[in-house]
Protein backbone atom coordinates (compact mmCIF):
# COMPACT_ATOMS: atom_id res chain seq x y z
CA UNK A 1 0.00 0.00 0.00
CA UNK A 2 1.47 3.30 -1.05
CA UNK A 3 2.12 5.64 1.75
CA UNK A 4 3.44 8.57 -0.35
CA UNK A 5 1.58 11.62 -1.48
CA UNK A 6 0.80 11.51 -4.79
CA UNK A 7 0.95 14.37 -7.56
CA UNK A 8 -0.44 14.15 -10.95
CA UNK A 9 1.45 16.41 -13.69
CA UNK A 10 -0.02 17.92 -16.47
CA UNK A 11 1.82 19.13 -19.05
CA UNK A 12 2.11 18.78 -22.79
CA UNK A 13 6.31 20.00 -23.26
CA UNK A 14 8.32 16.57 -22.16
CA UNK A 15 11.44 18.81 -20.72
CA UNK A 16 8.97 20.61 -18.12
CA UNK A 17 7.24 17.27 -17.02
CA UNK A 18 10.71 15.54 -16.76
CA UNK A 19 11.81 18.42 -14.68
CA UNK A 20 8.45 18.47 -12.29
CA UNK A 21 8.78 14.63 -11.95
CA UNK A 22 12.41 15.09 -10.72
CA UNK A 23 11.61 18.02 -8.34
CA UNK A 24 8.51 15.73 -6.92
CA UNK A 25 10.36 12.66 -6.64
CA UNK A 26 13.08 14.65 -4.64
CA UNK A 27 10.53 16.20 -1.97
CA UNK A 28 9.45 12.52 -0.82
CA UNK A 29 6.41 12.11 -2.99
CA UNK A 30 5.06 9.92 -5.86
CA UNK A 31 4.50 11.16 -9.39
CA UNK A 32 2.04 10.63 -11.90
CA UNK A 33 2.82 12.06 -15.49
CA UNK A 34 0.62 13.24 -18.18
CA UNK A 35 0.69 14.58 -21.43
CA UNK A 36 -2.79 16.09 -21.93
CA UNK A 37 -5.88 16.51 -20.81
CA UNK A 38 -7.52 13.35 -21.23
CA UNK A 39 -4.55 11.19 -19.93
CA UNK A 40 -4.48 13.23 -16.85
CA UNK A 41 -8.01 12.48 -16.32
CA UNK A 42 -7.63 8.74 -17.14
CA UNK A 43 -5.04 8.77 -14.33
CA UNK A 44 -7.79 10.08 -12.10
CA UNK A 45 -10.32 7.55 -12.88
CA UNK A 46 -7.63 4.31 -12.51
CA UNK A 47 -6.14 5.92 -9.62
CA UNK A 48 -7.29 7.28 -6.36
CA UNK A 49 -3.88 8.36 -4.91
CA UNK A 50 -3.55 11.49 -6.74
CA UNK A 51 -3.59 14.26 -4.00
CA UNK A 52 -2.49 17.05 -5.73
CA UNK A 53 -2.61 18.02 -9.33
CA UNK A 54 -0.11 20.76 -11.20
CA UNK A 55 -1.99 21.78 -14.64
CA UNK A 56 -0.74 23.42 -17.53
CA UNK A 57 -2.93 26.13 -18.95
CA UNK A 58 -1.56 25.93 -22.41
CA UNK A 59 -2.06 22.58 -24.21
CA UNK A 60 -3.23 21.32 -27.60
CA UNK A 61 -7.10 19.90 -27.85
CA UNK A 62 -8.02 20.04 -24.23
CA UNK A 63 -6.36 23.23 -22.05
CA UNK A 64 -5.83 23.72 -18.54
CA UNK A 65 -9.13 25.23 -17.85
CA UNK A 66 -11.03 22.67 -19.36
CA UNK A 67 -9.46 19.95 -17.76
CA UNK A 68 -9.93 21.83 -14.49
CA UNK A 69 -14.29 22.58 -14.97
CA UNK A 70 -13.92 18.72 -15.62
CA UNK A 71 -12.23 17.86 -12.69
CA UNK A 72 -14.03 19.94 -10.32
CA UNK A 73 -17.70 18.41 -11.60
CA UNK A 74 -16.88 15.53 -10.12
CA UNK A 75 -17.36 15.54 -6.53
CA UNK A 76 -15.03 12.54 -5.58
CA UNK A 77 -12.33 14.94 -6.19
CA UNK A 78 -13.76 17.98 -4.29
CA UNK A 79 -10.63 17.44 -1.59
CA UNK A 80 -7.95 17.17 -4.38
CA UNK A 81 -5.91 20.53 -4.49
CA UNK A 82 -5.15 21.93 -7.56
CA UNK A 83 -2.46 24.16 -8.65
CA UNK A 84 -2.32 26.41 -11.92
CA UNK A 85 1.04 26.48 -14.11
CA UNK A 86 1.13 28.78 -16.57
CA UNK A 87 2.99 31.47 -18.16
CA UNK A 88 -0.47 33.55 -18.77
CA UNK A 89 -0.07 36.75 -17.47
CA UNK A 90 -3.60 38.30 -17.38
CA UNK A 91 -5.08 39.24 -13.97
CA UNK A 92 -8.55 37.44 -16.13
CA UNK A 93 -7.18 34.20 -16.37
CA UNK A 94 -6.18 34.12 -12.68
CA UNK A 95 -9.66 35.25 -12.02
CA UNK A 96 -11.09 31.92 -14.22
CA UNK A 97 -8.54 29.57 -12.39
CA UNK A 98 -10.01 30.39 -9.13
CA UNK A 99 -13.75 30.81 -10.65
CA UNK A 100 -13.75 27.24 -11.86
CA UNK A 101 -11.87 25.86 -8.74
CA UNK A 102 -8.18 26.48 -8.41
CA UNK A 103 -6.42 25.79 -5.25
CA UNK A 104 -3.51 28.19 -6.22
CA UNK A 105 -1.97 29.87 -9.38
CA UNK A 106 1.75 30.21 -10.12
CA UNK A 107 3.06 31.98 -13.30
CA UNK A 108 6.25 30.59 -15.22
CA UNK A 109 9.17 30.51 -14.81
CA UNK A 110 8.59 29.73 -11.01
CA UNK A 111 10.93 29.61 -8.81
CA UNK A 112 11.71 25.98 -7.58
CA UNK A 113 11.66 26.99 -4.02
CA UNK A 114 8.36 28.53 -4.13
CA UNK A 115 6.99 25.78 -6.18
CA UNK A 116 8.24 23.13 -3.32
CA UNK A 117 6.78 25.44 -0.73
CA UNK A 118 3.28 25.78 -2.23
CA UNK A 119 3.30 21.92 -2.95
CA UNK A 120 4.01 21.16 0.62
CA UNK A 121 1.78 23.60 1.99
CA UNK A 122 -1.46 22.00 -0.16
CA UNK A 123 -0.32 18.04 0.90
CA UNK A 124 -1.01 19.80 4.54
CA UNK A 125 -4.06 20.95 3.84
CA UNK A 126 -5.54 18.00 2.37
CA UNK A 127 -4.39 15.97 5.02
CA UNK A 128 -6.08 18.82 7.64
CA UNK A 129 -8.82 18.54 5.90
CA UNK A 130 -9.03 14.72 5.42
CA UNK A 131 -8.79 14.36 9.10
CA UNK A 132 -11.40 17.08 9.56
CA UNK A 133 -13.73 15.67 7.34
CA UNK A 134 -12.88 11.82 8.78
CA UNK A 135 -13.52 12.84 12.15
CA UNK A 136 -17.26 14.64 10.90
CA UNK A 137 -17.78 11.15 9.52
CA UNK A 138 -16.97 9.23 12.90
CA UNK A 139 -19.08 11.71 14.39
CA UNK A 140 -21.71 11.68 12.29
CA UNK A 141 -21.59 7.67 12.63
CA UNK A 142 -21.72 7.64 16.05
CA UNK A 143 -24.51 10.40 16.57
CA UNK A 144 -26.49 8.16 14.33
CA UNK A 145 -26.31 5.03 16.28
CA UNK A 146 -27.45 6.72 19.54
CA UNK A 147 -30.98 5.78 19.96
CA UNK A 148 -32.31 9.47 20.13
CA UNK A 149 -31.82 13.17 19.41
CA UNK A 150 -28.67 13.93 19.41
CA UNK A 151 -26.94 17.92 19.96
CA UNK A 152 -23.94 19.63 19.77
CA UNK A 153 -23.91 23.62 20.58
CA UNK A 154 -21.19 25.96 20.59
CA UNK A 155 -20.53 27.97 23.75
CA UNK A 156 -22.83 31.04 22.17
CA UNK A 157 -25.80 28.36 21.68
CA UNK A 158 -25.40 27.96 18.53
CA UNK A 159 -25.80 24.31 16.96
CA UNK A 160 -22.52 23.03 15.56
CA UNK A 161 -24.06 19.12 14.65
CA UNK A 162 -26.54 17.00 15.52
CA UNK A 163 -28.22 13.66 14.13
CA UNK A 164 -30.73 13.10 11.35
CA UNK A 165 -33.21 11.99 14.07
CA UNK A 166 -32.90 15.54 15.53
CA UNK A 167 -33.23 16.63 11.81
CA UNK A 168 -36.21 14.73 11.22
CA UNK A 169 -38.27 15.65 13.97
CA UNK A 170 -38.17 19.54 12.97
CA UNK A 171 -38.23 18.62 9.22
CA UNK A 172 -35.63 20.65 9.16
CA UNK A 173 -31.96 20.72 6.88
CA UNK A 174 -28.65 20.52 9.16
CA UNK A 175 -27.88 23.52 6.32
CA UNK A 176 -30.55 25.44 8.10
CA UNK A 177 -29.82 24.73 11.81
CA UNK A 178 -26.14 24.78 11.50
CA UNK A 179 -25.46 27.89 13.08
CA UNK A 180 -28.86 28.86 14.37
CA UNK A 181 -29.68 28.66 18.11
CA UNK A 182 -33.08 27.92 19.70
CA UNK A 183 -34.23 31.52 19.18
CA UNK A 184 -34.11 31.10 15.79
CA UNK A 185 -35.77 27.57 15.90
CA UNK A 186 -38.24 27.18 18.21
CA UNK A 187 -41.30 29.36 19.58
CA UNK A 188 -40.43 32.36 21.89
CA UNK A 189 -40.92 29.93 25.31
CA UNK A 190 -39.91 26.99 24.01
CA UNK A 191 -36.72 28.65 22.95
CA UNK A 192 -36.14 30.31 26.57
CA UNK A 193 -36.44 27.20 28.93
CA UNK A 194 -34.06 25.39 26.54
CA UNK A 195 -31.39 28.41 26.95
CA UNK A 196 -31.72 28.12 31.04
CA UNK A 197 -30.55 24.78 30.61
CA UNK A 198 -27.80 25.57 28.86
CA UNK A 199 -26.70 28.46 31.13
CA UNK A 200 -26.77 26.22 33.78
CA UNK A 201 -23.54 24.68 32.63
CA UNK A 202 -22.26 27.05 30.04
CA UNK A 203 -22.32 29.60 33.23
CA UNK A 204 -22.55 28.26 36.17
CA UNK A 205 -20.49 25.04 35.71
CA UNK A 206 -22.60 22.47 36.53
CA UNK A 207 -20.93 19.12 35.51
CA UNK A 208 -24.84 17.43 33.93
CA UNK A 209 -27.58 18.21 33.53
CA UNK A 210 -31.16 15.88 33.64
CA UNK A 211 -34.66 16.73 32.72
CA UNK A 212 -37.96 15.56 31.08
CA UNK A 213 -39.02 18.21 28.63
CA UNK A 214 -41.88 18.48 26.32
CA UNK A 215 -40.44 19.07 22.27
CA UNK A 216 -42.47 20.21 19.71
CA UNK A 217 -42.48 18.33 15.93
CA UNK A 218 -42.98 19.93 12.57
CA UNK A 219 -46.45 18.81 12.32
CA UNK A 220 -47.78 20.96 15.45
CA UNK A 221 -47.45 17.73 17.92
CA UNK A 222 -44.97 17.28 20.76
CA UNK A 223 -42.96 13.98 21.98
CA UNK A 224 -41.80 14.10 26.06
CA UNK A 225 -38.43 13.75 26.00
CA UNK A 226 -35.97 12.53 28.81
CA UNK A 227 -32.80 14.58 28.39
CA UNK A 228 -29.09 15.02 29.05
CA UNK A 229 -26.52 17.88 29.12
CA UNK A 230 -23.05 17.46 29.42
CA UNK A 231 -20.10 20.05 28.99
CA UNK A 232 -17.94 20.18 26.22
CA UNK A 233 -14.43 21.63 27.24
CA UNK A 234 -11.34 22.50 24.50
CA UNK A 235 -7.44 22.15 25.50
CA UNK A 236 -7.27 24.79 28.18
CA UNK A 237 -10.69 22.84 30.63
CA UNK A 238 -12.89 25.85 29.32
CA UNK A 239 -16.17 24.99 28.57
CA UNK A 240 -16.38 25.67 24.88
CA UNK A 241 -19.80 23.80 24.39
CA UNK A 242 -22.92 21.44 25.05
CA UNK A 243 -23.46 17.37 24.46
CA UNK A 244 -26.93 16.70 24.62
CA UNK A 245 -29.04 13.72 24.38
CA UNK A 246 -32.81 13.07 24.27
CA UNK A 247 -34.94 9.70 24.53
CA UNK A 248 -38.51 9.92 23.44
CA UNK A 249 -39.94 8.82 26.61
CA UNK A 250 -43.65 9.81 25.70
CA UNK A 251 -44.94 6.39 25.78
CA UNK A 252 -43.49 5.91 29.18
CA UNK A 253 -44.76 9.25 30.39
CA UNK A 254 -48.15 8.10 29.37
CA UNK A 255 -47.82 4.69 31.29
CA UNK A 256 -46.47 6.33 34.20
CA UNK A 257 -49.58 8.80 34.62
CA UNK A 258 -51.79 5.57 34.11
CA UNK A 259 -50.06 3.56 36.54
CA UNK A 260 -51.85 3.91 39.82
CA UNK A 261 -55.16 4.23 38.02
CA UNK A 262 -55.12 0.69 36.52
CA UNK A 263 -54.94 -2.78 37.44
CA UNK A 264 -52.74 -3.94 34.57
CA UNK A 265 -49.33 -4.97 35.85
CA UNK A 266 -46.55 -3.58 33.70
CA UNK A 267 -44.17 -6.10 34.24
CA UNK A 268 -42.38 -5.65 30.56
CA UNK A 269 -42.56 -2.17 30.42
CA UNK A 270 -40.83 -1.46 34.23
CA UNK A 271 -38.26 -4.61 33.78
CA UNK A 272 -35.11 -2.08 33.63
CA UNK A 273 -36.21 0.47 36.11
CA UNK A 274 -33.48 1.16 38.48
CA UNK A 275 -35.17 0.04 41.52
CA UNK A 276 -36.76 -2.57 43.17
CA UNK A 277 -40.48 -3.30 41.93
CA UNK A 278 -42.59 -6.06 42.58
CA UNK A 279 -46.77 -7.42 42.90
CA UNK A 280 -48.41 -9.61 45.21
CA UNK A 281 -51.60 -11.26 45.21
CA UNK A 282 -54.12 -11.05 48.06
CA UNK A 283 -52.76 -14.92 49.24
CA UNK A 284 -49.00 -13.36 49.39
CA UNK A 285 -47.91 -15.17 46.10
CA UNK A 286 -45.71 -13.22 44.42
CA UNK A 287 -47.15 -11.97 40.79
CA UNK A 288 -44.38 -10.00 39.45
CA UNK A 289 -41.04 -8.50 39.92
CA UNK A 290 -38.31 -6.62 38.20
CA UNK A 291 -34.73 -7.54 37.00
CA UNK A 292 -33.18 -5.26 40.14
CA UNK A 293 -35.90 -7.05 42.57
CA UNK A 294 -34.46 -10.35 40.85
CA UNK A 295 -31.01 -9.65 41.83
CA UNK A 296 -31.29 -8.83 45.06
CA UNK A 297 -33.69 -11.52 46.21
CA UNK A 298 -33.47 -14.04 43.50
CA UNK A 299 -36.33 -15.79 41.41
CA UNK A 300 -39.71 -15.27 43.74
CA UNK A 301 -42.42 -15.66 41.05
CA UNK A 302 -44.84 -18.16 42.49
CA UNK A 303 -43.83 -18.22 45.81
CA UNK A 304 -45.48 -17.21 49.28
CA UNK A 305 -43.62 -14.35 51.03
CA UNK A 306 -43.90 -17.11 54.50
CA UNK A 307 -42.00 -19.57 52.11
CA UNK A 308 -38.97 -17.85 51.17
CA UNK A 309 -35.64 -18.55 52.48
CA UNK A 310 -35.16 -15.34 53.68
CA UNK A 311 -35.03 -14.05 58.09
CA UNK A 312 -37.87 -13.91 59.19
CA UNK A 313 -38.08 -10.69 60.84
CA UNK A 314 -38.31 -9.36 56.99
CA UNK A 315 -40.98 -11.63 55.98
CA UNK A 316 -43.28 -10.50 58.73
CA UNK A 317 -42.37 -7.17 57.86
CA UNK A 318 -43.67 -7.77 54.20
CA UNK A 319 -46.45 -9.77 55.51
CA UNK A 320 -47.42 -6.54 58.06
CA UNK A 321 -46.78 -4.00 54.84
CA UNK A 322 -49.05 -6.02 52.56
CA UNK A 323 -51.37 -6.45 54.94
CA UNK A 324 -52.21 -2.40 55.14
CA UNK A 325 -52.35 -2.15 51.73
CA UNK A 326 -54.92 -4.74 51.36
CA UNK A 327 -57.38 -2.65 53.40
CA UNK A 328 -57.72 -0.22 51.13
CA UNK A 329 -54.49 2.26 51.78
CA UNK A 330 -50.98 3.42 50.59
CA UNK A 331 -47.91 3.03 52.57
CA UNK A 332 -45.05 5.11 52.61
CA UNK A 333 -42.14 3.95 54.62
CA UNK A 334 -38.60 5.48 54.43
CA UNK A 335 -35.75 3.93 56.71
CA UNK A 336 -31.70 3.88 56.89
CA UNK A 337 -29.93 0.37 56.49
CA UNK A 338 -26.27 -0.77 56.97
CA UNK A 339 -25.15 -2.02 53.87
CA UNK A 340 -21.93 -3.10 52.71
CA UNK A 341 -20.51 -0.10 51.86
CA UNK A 342 -21.91 2.21 54.08
CA UNK A 343 -25.36 3.40 55.86
CA UNK A 344 -27.53 3.68 53.02
CA UNK A 345 -31.30 5.38 52.72
CA UNK A 346 -34.49 3.66 51.22
CA UNK A 347 -37.68 4.89 50.76
CA UNK A 348 -40.78 2.16 50.12
CA UNK A 349 -44.17 2.25 48.29
CA UNK A 350 -46.54 -0.18 48.37
CA UNK A 351 -50.27 0.43 46.63
CA UNK A 352 -53.37 -1.34 46.15
CA UNK A 353 -53.79 -3.16 42.89
CA UNK A 354 -57.68 -2.39 41.85
CA UNK A 355 -60.34 -3.80 39.37
CA UNK A 356 -63.97 -1.97 39.95
CA UNK A 357 -63.56 -1.47 43.45
CA UNK A 358 -62.39 -4.84 44.32
CA UNK A 359 -58.17 -5.04 45.66
CA UNK A 360 -57.01 -7.92 43.83
CA UNK A 361 -53.13 -7.71 45.45
CA UNK A 362 -50.44 -4.66 45.91
CA UNK A 363 -47.77 -3.76 44.15
CA UNK A 364 -44.41 -2.33 45.57
CA UNK A 365 -41.42 -0.05 44.56
CA UNK A 366 -38.41 0.17 47.08
CA UNK A 367 -35.31 3.18 45.88
CA UNK A 368 -32.28 4.20 46.93
CA UNK A 369 -32.35 7.65 48.00
CA UNK A 370 -29.29 8.01 49.93
CA UNK A 371 -27.95 10.94 47.71
CA UNK A 372 -31.54 12.69 48.00
CA UNK A 373 -30.92 12.38 51.46
CA UNK A 374 -27.54 13.48 51.70
CA UNK A 375 -28.81 16.87 49.41
CA UNK A 376 -31.68 17.29 51.99
CA UNK A 377 -29.21 17.65 54.96
CA UNK A 378 -27.18 19.33 53.63
CA UNK A 379 -30.23 21.67 51.88
CA UNK A 380 -31.50 22.58 55.53
CA UNK A 381 -28.26 23.30 56.76
CA UNK A 382 -27.59 26.18 53.93
CA UNK A 383 -31.05 27.17 54.16
CA UNK A 384 -30.32 27.95 58.25
CA UNK A 385 -26.38 29.35 57.05
CA UNK A 386 -27.72 31.42 53.61
CA UNK A 387 -29.51 34.71 55.53
CA UNK A 388 -27.01 34.94 57.83
CA UNK A 389 -23.96 35.41 55.52
CA UNK A 390 -26.29 37.85 53.46
CA UNK A 391 -26.69 39.87 56.07
CA UNK A 392 -23.16 40.34 56.30
CA UNK A 393 -22.94 41.52 52.92
CA UNK A 394 -22.45 45.58 52.59
CA UNK A 395 -24.59 45.62 49.29
CA UNK A 396 -28.21 45.41 49.35
CA UNK A 397 -29.37 42.31 48.94
CA UNK A 398 -33.32 41.25 47.48
CA UNK A 399 -34.28 37.95 46.26
CA UNK A 400 -37.39 37.75 44.21
CA UNK A 401 -39.73 35.19 43.34
CA UNK A 402 -40.27 34.79 39.11
CA UNK A 403 -43.40 33.18 39.94
CA UNK A 404 -45.35 35.71 42.17
CA UNK A 405 -43.34 38.75 41.20
CA UNK A 406 -42.57 39.63 44.44
CA UNK A 407 -39.77 40.11 47.09
CA UNK A 408 -39.28 37.00 48.94
CA UNK A 409 -36.02 37.93 51.29
CA UNK A 410 -33.78 41.30 52.01
CA UNK A 411 -30.93 41.61 53.54
CA UNK A 412 -30.10 44.12 56.19
CA UNK A 413 -28.51 46.33 53.86
CA UNK A 414 -31.95 46.46 51.83
CA UNK A 415 -34.33 46.69 54.46
CA UNK A 416 -32.64 49.90 55.41
CA UNK A 417 -31.77 51.32 51.98
CA UNK A 418 -35.56 50.81 50.80
CA UNK A 419 -37.63 51.59 54.45
CA UNK A 420 -35.13 53.88 56.04
CA UNK A 421 -35.11 54.37 59.59
CA UNK A 422 -38.91 53.20 60.32
CA UNK A 423 -37.57 49.28 59.12
CA UNK A 424 -40.65 48.10 61.22
CA UNK A 425 -43.39 49.92 58.57
CA UNK A 426 -43.04 47.66 55.42
CA UNK A 427 -46.48 47.99 54.40
CA UNK A 428 -46.11 49.56 50.91
CA UNK A 429 -46.20 47.84 47.69
CA UNK A 430 -43.19 46.74 45.87
CA UNK A 431 -42.48 46.53 42.34
CA UNK A 432 -39.90 44.45 40.54
CA UNK A 433 -39.27 44.97 36.71
CA UNK A 434 -36.41 43.48 35.04
CA UNK A 435 -35.29 43.48 31.35
CA UNK A 436 -32.08 41.45 30.78
CA UNK A 437 -29.93 42.03 33.83
CA UNK A 438 -31.43 45.55 35.12
CA UNK A 439 -34.02 45.45 37.72
CA UNK A 440 -35.72 48.26 38.41
CA UNK A 441 -37.35 48.44 42.08
CA UNK A 442 -40.30 51.18 43.02
CA UNK A 443 -41.54 51.53 46.90
CA UNK A 444 -43.91 54.29 47.72
CA UNK A 445 -42.82 56.21 44.91
CA UNK A 446 -38.82 55.72 45.45
CA UNK A 447 -36.64 54.53 42.91
CA UNK A 448 -33.96 52.09 42.49
CA UNK A 449 -32.11 50.47 40.06
CA UNK A 450 -29.73 46.96 40.80
CA UNK A 451 -27.96 44.11 38.94
CA UNK A 452 -29.27 40.52 38.19
CA UNK A 453 -26.71 38.70 40.05
CA UNK A 454 -27.98 35.22 39.11
CA UNK A 455 -31.16 33.09 38.43
CA UNK A 456 -31.43 29.54 39.77
CA UNK A 457 -33.59 26.91 41.28
CA UNK A 458 -34.23 27.49 45.32
CA UNK A 459 -37.30 25.39 47.34
CA UNK A 460 -38.33 24.16 44.07
CA UNK A 461 -39.17 27.67 42.66
CA UNK A 462 -36.81 29.77 40.25
CA UNK A 463 -35.85 32.68 41.95
CA UNK A 464 -33.79 35.98 40.77
CA UNK A 465 -30.96 37.44 42.99
CA UNK A 466 -30.82 41.45 42.58
CA UNK A 467 -27.81 43.36 44.02
CA UNK A 468 -29.25 46.99 44.81
CA UNK A 469 -27.07 50.42 44.22
CA UNK A 470 -26.91 51.99 47.50
CA UNK A 471 -26.59 55.83 45.26
CA UNK A 472 -29.94 57.61 45.32
CA UNK A 473 -28.28 60.09 42.82
CA UNK A 474 -27.48 56.83 40.65
CA UNK A 475 -30.94 54.96 41.03
CA UNK A 476 -32.78 58.34 39.90
CA UNK A 477 -30.48 59.09 36.65
CA UNK A 478 -30.30 55.27 35.22
CA UNK A 479 -34.08 54.32 36.49
CA UNK A 480 -35.02 57.42 34.20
Amino acid sequence: MQNKAGILIVDDNPDIREYLNEIIAELGYQPYPASTGMEALDILTENNQIDLILLDVIMPEMNGFDVLASIRKNKEYDEIRIIMLTALQYIEDKELAFKLGASDYLQKPFDIRELSARIKTHIGLKKVTENYISQKNLLDTIFSTIPGLVTLKGKNYEYIHANEKFYDCLNLSSEIITGKTDADIFPVDIADERKKSDDLIINLGIKELEYEEDFPLSEGKSVHLLTRKRPVYDSEGKCSGIVSVSLDITEQAVLKEAFFEKEILLSALIENIPFELWAIDNDYNFLLQNKTHFEKWGNVIGKNILSLDIPDDIKKAWKDSAECVFSGNNRIDQYPKEEADGLHWYIKELRPIKSDDKILGCFGIKQDITVKQMLQTHYERLNKVLPELMDLLSDPVIIFSNKTKLPIWKNKSAISLIYGKNCNDQSGTMEIDIKENLAKITYNNKKFVGNVAGILFWNEEEICIIIMSSNQQENNRTFN
